[in-house]
């Protein structure tokens, strides 16, 4: 049998998910201006990748974090 999830419920991890995806943006900015190196676009085609690739770790690893620091709020809907 299907059991629905009750809308107040869905409703809160929706607005979580929205402050979550807020605050990685915001977060990423932070540190793009913090690290000019990641904050300039590069002329050479390897170094942009670089660039571009750290920037994607960072995001990768600051996702993670959020997730893990959320997980409490998340379990307790």
């Amino acid at each position: 049998m299907v059991t629905l999830m009750d809308t107040t419920k869905l409703t809160t991890v929706i607005s979580l998910l929205v402050a979550l995806s807020i605050a990685l943006g915001t977060a990423r900015r932070y540190y793009q201006g913090l690290v000019p190196w990641l904050n300039q676009q590069r002329r050479k085609p390897a170094e942009e990748g670089w660039r571009k690739a750290a920037l994607q770790i960072l995001a990768v690893i600051a996702g993670i974090t959020t997730a893990w620091l959320a997980s409490a709020a998340i379990q307790g809907v």
